[in-house]
Parts: structure tokens; sequence; C-alpha cells
């Protein structure tokens, strides 16, 4: 490809070939410094979401069994203020509003 000076685009002033030179590969190594740096965040990335994931899935589990556990306990104190206890008391409100253990 020809320049209006005649010269090519190619070409470089004498004495400026090297700075180019240096200068391209420092590029070139900028660039593949850049691309690793890229795909190990990318792969970062790809672990923390499977990380995040499986805590969702585990918070969820947590939370059912959460539920469950409190169902349990209501059904339990229910049994214990409905029945009378082995020393004849009942566990929860009394009639006068004491609770008796």
């Amino acid at each position: 490809m020809e320049s209006d000076s005649g010269r090519s685009s190619v070409d470089v002033p004498c004495g400026a070939s090297e700075g180019v030179a240096a200068s391209g590969s420092k590029g070139s190594s900028d660039t593949v410094q850049l691309e690793m740096r890229v795909e190990s965040l990318q792969q970062e990335n790809r672990v923390l979401r499977m990380e995040l994931e499986t805590l969702r899935c585990r918070c969820k589990g947590l939370e059912a069994e959460n539920k469950d556990l409190k169902r349990a306990r209501v059904n339990i104190v229910r049994a214990f203020v409905c029945t009378p206890s082995v020393y004849g008391c009942y566990f929860g409100n009394s009639a006068d509003g004491i609770s008796l253990l």
C-alpha cells in the first residue's frame, strides 16, 4: 500500500525499526498476559458460580429442615401443654397464666 510520500505504509524511517519491533513484541507480550488473565478470571468466575449454586441449594435444604424442626417443636410444645407431666404439672401456661415446670 502506497502513501502520498511514495513510501509504503510498512516502511519505517531509519533507526525507528528497532523501537517498533521492541514495542511490537512488548505489545504482543502484554496481549498474551491479558488473554491469560481473562481466561483465569473466566475460570474463577465459573468456579464461583458453581459454588454459589451449591450454597443456594444447601440454603434451601436448611430452610426446609428449619421449617420442619419448627413444626415439630410446635407439636412437642402442644403435647406438653395438653398432657400432664410426670410431676402433675403442665409445661406451658397454666389456668392462672403462670408457667409450671
